[in-house]
């Protein structure tokens, strides 16, 4: 059976699903559909953007000193960022989306990182036994 910790990256990821979806729905009912467009792409990019970076974290722990981990590590970390520097820039500026609901959509992980702290904090039957 797996211990909290090795539990964490999944329901980080299920969490921030879960809390865009929320958000979707809330920015749908109360606010225009520019919000929530806006509130979709925000979030995609930032699920999107967390998984690349585990996937790159991931590599990185597997390489050896002699892979050059470094290297390999600061190009993707560029290619990461300027990626989304992109797509960050069309989507600000399209007419169809609204710069709250993008920075809403991308407070997703941050959201759903301050839960998991919480839970993590929280004791469990297996840590106080």
């Amino acid at each position: 059976m797996k211990s909290r910790e090795e539990r964490l990256p999944g329901y980080l990821l299920i969490g921030s699903l879960l809390i865009l979806i929320v958000l979707a729905a809330v920015t749908y009912l109360f606010f225009s559909m520019s919000a929530t467009l806006s509130a979709l792409a925000g979030g995609s990019i930032a699920i999107i953007n967390l998984l690349w970076q585990r996937v790159a974290l991931g590599a990185l722990l597997q390489l050896t000193p002699l892979d050059r981990p470094m290297l390999s590590t600061m190009v993707r970390f560029v290619i990461r960022m300027s990626l989304t520097a992109v797509v960050l820039y069309l989507i600000v500026m399209s007419p169809w989306f609204s710069i709250w609901g993008l920075l809403a959509g991308l407070s997703v992980t941050v959201i759903c990182l301050f839960g998991l702290a919480l839970y993590v904090a929280i004791p469990s039957k297996e840590t106080s036994s």
